[in-house]
């Protein structure tokens, strides 16, 4: 698997889909935002990660390679989340009382379990969805 991709793909994902989002709405008017776009990075990259690997392999990824696949996808998802995040409250809650407050990090810490234990489970998801799709599609192309 190559992570560097996967990571690519996830930063720019998680950057670019809120900054498209955002745009469409003010040129719209139309609010698409919503918790989606802090999963959606990672059902993307896996998917071009298991396209990949079936080309590579015209296979799919046996059970154990998926779950090495999504260990590692996980944490560095979770890696450049609270990066992200972490930016984006420096920048836009700078003096808010609510982060002096010790509740705000046990629900930011059971939002962080609950969003790695979805992530590792879509990561291995759609990197077999992506890997079987690419496998059929090779399979078409060499039976014509």
């Amino acid at each position: 698997m190559n992570y560097w991709r996967y990571t690519g793909i996830f930063l720019g994902l998680s950057i670019g889909l809120p900054i498209l989002l955002e745009l469409f709405n003010t040129l719209t008017g139309v609010n698409l935002s919503s918790a989606a776009v802090a999963i959606i990075p990672a059902f993307v990259a896996a998917m071009i990660e298991g396209q990949s690997f079936a080309r590579r392999n015209t296979r799919l990824p046996d059970k154990s390679e998926t779950r090495a696949f999504a260990r590692k996808a996980t944490l560095i998802a979770l890696a450049i989340t609270v990066v992200v995040s972490g930016v984006t409250l420096a920048t836009q809650y700078t003096g808010d009382p609510i982060l002096s407050d010790p509740i705000f990090f046990v629900i930011v810490g059971v939002i962080s379990l609950f969003f790695a234990i979805i992530t590792y489970f879509a990561n291995g998801w759609f990197l077999r969805t992506g890997a079987r799709n690419e496998v059929k599609r090779l399979d078409r192309l060499k039976s014509k």
